[in-house]
């Protein structure tokens, strides 16, 4: 059976808010994780606040043999292409997350009762169906409890003093497709490929 963690009571809403927004907190750092990826990989640092940045490049060199006429020539290239187009990107997102809670409703409190609606005056025809007002849900208060431990097989359950009431919660993380600016970027960055050749 579960047993009750010390503690203060506190809404439902609490608890579900305070997870869900931890959740919300760590998609915003996986954004920012990948703008300041891409802004300190990608770029070099401007030499002022009003400078666009420059897009890191990577050269390397090697030697290519072409037909030239009826002869093979034998040229060195040097080829230079953004840093980005041949990186990954760590883009990163939230695709699941399952939150189990172990709550004990303690209290409840009533929502107020719903004000009553004005008397039609007489002789006015009716405006439409009458709508009946939206009346507030149930506030909930709960405390955690210690979820009951699986038994063993063959064995009867016994409480486990290791325990304790928390809130579980699994993520799962996927890699995104880049966004469509990032997409802008990286197809503006691919049409900066060069080669310089030099006869060897």
């Amino acid at each position: 059976m579960a047993e009750p963690v010390s503690g203060t009571a506190r809404l439902v809403e609490d608890y579900l808010g305070s997870t869900l927004g931890s959740l919300v907190k760590a998609q915003g750092l996986l954004s920012s994780q990948l703008a300041e990826f891409v802004e300190r990989v990608g770029f070099e640092p401007a030499e002022d606040d009003d400078a666009p940045l420059r897009a890191r490049t990577f050269s390397f060199a090697f030697e290519r043999t072409e037909v030239d006429g009826e002869e093979f020539v034998t040229r060195r290239v040097t080829a230079s292409l953004p840093l980005l187009s041949i990186v990954s990107l760590p883009s990163l997102a939230i695709d699941a997350a399952d939150v189990q809670m172990d709550l004990r409703i303690v209290a409840t409190e009533a929502p107020p009762d719903p004000p009553e609606p004005e008397p039609r005056p007489p002789g006015r025809p009716p405006g439409g169906p009458l709508v009946p007002p939206v009346r507030p849900p149930l506030r909930m208060w709960a405390i955690p409890v210690r979820p009951a431990p699986l038994p063993l097989p063959g064995r009867p359950a016994a409480p486990d003093p290791a325990t304790v009431g928390s809130i579980r919660v699994s993520v799962t993380l996927r890699r995104l497709d880049l966004p469509l600016g990032l997409e802008r970027v990286e197809r503006l960055l691919n049409e900066g490929y060069r080669e310089e050749i030099d006869e060897a």
